[in-house]
């Protein structure tokens, strides 16, 4: 019988180079959001929205300290995510991981995290410069918000498929 964790299915694969850059492209737009809230922080009043219904009404108000929620549940949710891209052995896939599509898998679930951490961080930046634009009187852009929280499955689609495909 062969067990889960046997020595083929804990073959090393190198990272691909182009998570270094998805990385970089994600870390900067990250920080550029972060240093726009921060430029911005001491114009929002100490009570902003937090909660919106699905027609666009605020529903919830918090403290203006709770921008920052998003920020350090996506940078929370990068770092776990970076460490869990560094063990592909661990990961679930659709198919039998085999001598022959072992390092074919263990690739596309690598760069399947890579890509949505990076997203995710974007995302979360968009959601919280959604609600910087109605703390300023906006309405928030509803296609915006649904289209960011709808592209995470757009995001992963790709590698989904590739994984099944792979035998």
């Amino acid at each position: 019988m062969n067990s889960v964790n046997t020595p083929i299915e804990r073959g090393r694969v190198s990272r691909p180079k182009v998570c270094f850059w998805l990385d970089a492209a994600g870390v900067v737009l990250f920080l550029t959001g972060i240093v726009y809230f921060a430029f911005m922080y001491n114009t929002f009043p100490e009570e902003v929205p937090v909660h919106f219904s699905m027609n666009g009404e605020v529903n919830e108000y918090g403290n203006k300290a709770a921008i920052w929620l998003l920020t350090a549940i996506a940078f929370v949710l990068w770092v776990f995510m970076s460490l869990l891209e560094r063990v592909p052995h661990i990961h679930n896939y659709p198919r039998k991981i085999h001598s022959g599509n072992i390092h074919a898998q263990y690739r596309n679930s690598i760069l399947l995290l890579n890509t949505t951490k990076n997203y995710m961080l974007v995302m979360f930046i968009g959601l919280n410069a959604s609600f910087v634009v109605n703390i300023n009187g906006s309405e928030p852009p509803h296609l915006l918000i649904m289209s960011l929280i709808a592209g995470i499955f757009a995001v992963m689609l790709p590698f989904l498929i590739r994984a099944f495909r792979l035998s």
